[in-house]
């Protein structure tokens, strides 16, 4: 099951063109996933980026994402590039948070990009396209955090317009929690 409308969104101008492709996990994903995500770990365990590890995100995590159908991989001719969870589920960290905007939330949570893939502007790419799955779905607003000892995404998120709210504190450190609001026909990344 592809999701046709980023061909639409291409030619609209809404978003860049690229040979991504955006799907829902299926079971038989799952082995791939993984295998995604203990690449990604030890590559950020390189850049001495101590993001993830063995307790989180686990196959588990991934899996019960699956699930519930929020579990999203994008493609690259067909090969595992990344893969997103979207939902209405805040992380229970977020208790206390103050939030500036209000109304429908989509959450984004462990986007993880190949590491042969990084650099490339896959994860900017993806949240582009997360940016126009809110909209299309009736979303007001969209909520994110990081790591604070990832400058790279750090810096994504800022580019692309999400506003800092609070930190939050998890057993691996300070996370900046962002949020957007979700503007109809709006461009892209702003």
């Amino acid at each position: 099951m592809q999701y046709t409308d980023v061909d639409k969104m291409v030619k609209q101008g809404v978003v860049p063109a690229w040979d991504l492709a955006f799907r829902p996990a299926e079971p038989a994903d799952m082995k791939s996933v993984g295998r995604l995500f203990r690449e990604a770990i030890a590559a950020m365990n390189r850049q001495g980026i101590d993001q993830w590890d063995d307790l989180y995100p686990t196959l588990e995590h991934l899996d019960a994402d699956r699930k519930e159908r929020s579990l999203w991989l994008v493609e690259d001719k067909s090969r595992l590039a990344a893969s997103v969870t979207l939902n209405e589920c805040p992380a229970e960290e977020y208790t206390g948070i103050r939030w500036k905007k209000s109304g429908r939330v989509l959450y984004v949570h462990r986007l993880c990009v190949d590491p042969d893939q990084q650099g490339r502007g896959v994860a900017r790419k993806i949240m582009l396209w997360v940016e126009r799955f809110a909209e299309e779905r009736g979303y007001d607003v969209i909520r994110l955090d990081t790591f604070s000892g990832n400058p790279r995404a750090l810096r994504l998120y800022v580019g692309l317009g999400y506003e800092f709210v609070a930190d939050m504190t998890s057993r691996k450190g300070i996370f900046p929690c962002f949020e957007k609001e979700v503007t109809p026909r709006s461009a892209p990344g702003r």
